[in-house]
C-alpha cells in the first residue's frame, strides 16, 4: 500500500466515522423529541395539567390551526377552559414518529367514554427540545365506513 492510498483510506475512515456519529446524534435528538412530545401528551392531555405546557412549548409557539390563537399562553388559556367543560376528555396515542426536527402523533381523542371521538394527527416542529410550531388534521370517527379498515 502506498502512502497516498493509506492517506486516502484514513480520510475515508474518518469521514465514515463522522457520518456515523452524525446519524447517531440525529437519531438521539429524534428520540428525545419523541419522548418530549409523548410526555407532553401524558402530562397535559391525560392528566389535564395545562400549566406543564411551559416545560414543553416555546413561549412563541406558532399555531397553524386557523381556529386557534398562536402562542403558548393562548394554548394554556384555551385548554384550561376546555378541560373545565370536558373533564373526561382523553387521548390514546396510536403512533408517534420523528424525522429531523419534526414529530407527528396519530391519536384517538374522545370527550368521554363511549364517544366515537376524532382521529387526529398533530405535527410539531421542535427546536432546542421544545415544540415551536404546530399543524393538525382532524376527522370525526364515523358510525359507518365504506371499508372495514379502522381509522387507527
Amino acid at each position: 500500500m502506498t502512502a497516498k492510498s493509506a492517506g486516502l483510506l484514513l480520510v475515508l475512515l474518518f469521514l465514515s466515522l463522522s457520518l456515523s456519529a452524525c446519524a447517531s446524534s440525529s437519531k438521539s435528538v429524534q428520540s428525545r423529541n419523541k419522548a418530549t412530545v409523548a410526555a407532553f401528551y401524558d402530562e397535559v392531555f391525560s392528566h389535564h395539567n395545562v400549566a406543564a405546557a411551559e416545560h414543553y412549548m416555546a413561549e412563541d409557539y406558532k399555531q397553524h390551526n386557523p381556529m386557534a390563537a398562536t402562542g403558548r399562553k393562548a394554548f394554556v388559556d384555551f385548554f384550561t377552559r376546555f378541560f373545565q367543560q370536558s373533564p373526561e376528555w382523553h387521548v390514546t396515542i396510536k403512533r408517534i414518529a420523528a424525522d429531523g426536527d419534526m414529530v407527528w402523533v396519530h391519536y384517538h381523542a374522545q370527550r368521554s367514554t363511549g364517544d366515537r371521538g376524532m382521529a387526529v394527527v398533530d405535527l410539531f416542529r421542535m427546536k432546542d427540545g421544545k415544540m415551536v410550531e404546530h399543524w393538525d388534521v382532524v376527522q370525526p370517527v364515523p358510525e359507518r365506513s365504506a371499508n372495514d379498515n379502522t381509522m387507527f
